[in-house]
């Protein structure tokens, strides 16, 4: 199934959940989402989620409901902005090792994020995840782009910035931000 599709699913689920849990119900109610942009600058395509947090906050930044943070090599650091924010859910976009065709995007549950390597995190994304769920009370999400190359002082290869490109383009629409 694909990256969008299991995003969507997850996000009606969400808004049900948050329907049926509230005193007062509001069918437009909109949900707050959280995107945490990972990886290095330095290491070519590892720069894949920082990129996509720069091109929603051209296009999102003024939405109420929409934060995003360019983590950098510690995803960890962005709990204090996550806590002020009080997310009904993070996405972490992150270049991921997960042997698909370079370019590729690719959902991951949480159930298989500690089989995908990450390059340049202090942390585990896995642990990340975990750790950030539990302080967050909300679901964390996992996007993961595949490399093509992780070279130093490389910028990113067409294959991820295509990739790119498509998450920057299709996000907003389906978060409805």
């Amino acid at each position: 199934m694909s990256w969008n599709r299991q995003l969507s699913q997850k996000l009606e689920l969400l808004v049900a959940r948050k329907r049926s849990s509230a005193s007062n119900p509001k069918p437009s109610e909109r949900l707050k989402i959280a995107l945490v942009g990972a990886g290095s600058e330095l290491n070519g395509d590892d720069a894949a989620g920082l990129w996509v947090v720069r091109g929603l906050k051209r296009t999102l930044h003024n939405s109420p409901h929409f934060l995003s943070i360019e983590s950098g090599v510690v995803p960890e650091n962005a709990i204090g902005p996550l806590r002020k924010f009080q997310p009904d859910a993070v996405i972490l976009v992150d270049a991921a090792d997960f042997g698909g065709d370079p370019g590729s995007i690719r959902w991951v549950e949480n159930a298989e994020i500690d089989g995908f390597s990450a390059s340049s995190h202090t942390l585990p994304l896995g642990m990340i995840s975990h750790y950030l769920t539990g302080e967050l009370d909300c679901p964390v999400w996992l996007i993961g782009i595949q490399p093509a190359s992780l070279e130093f002082a490389e910028p990113l290869t067409g294959m991820v910035q295509h990739a790119v490109d498509e998450l920057v383009a299709q996000l907003p629409k389906m978060l409805k931000c």
